[in-house]
């Protein structure tokens, strides 16, 4: 089974690899917490997209303002 979710584009480094370049404590915990609210475990995210859109409304808005946002394909 396959979710996507549009989701700021500086998490896909973070998520895919677990590399926390560029990132600080703020963003790390706001990735981390969606993660444990939204995804289910075991999750992995096996794609991102190319196309790329600034939007204030995405699905981490509550975790995280307006930025550059791609769909996010987790398995």
């Amino acid at each position: 089974m396959n979710d996507k979710f549009h989701l700021p584009l500086t998490w896909a480094c973070y998520l895919m690899y677990g590399d926390k370049t560029g990132l600080d404590t703020h963003e790390i915990e706001a990735i981390d917490c969606w993660c444990e609210e939204i995804l289910d475990k075991g999750m992995t995210l096996t794609n991102v997209s190319e196309e790329i859109i600034f939007t204030k409304y995405h699905d981490a808005d509550n975790y995280w303002l307006a930025d550059d946002c791609a769909e996010f394909t987790f398995m």
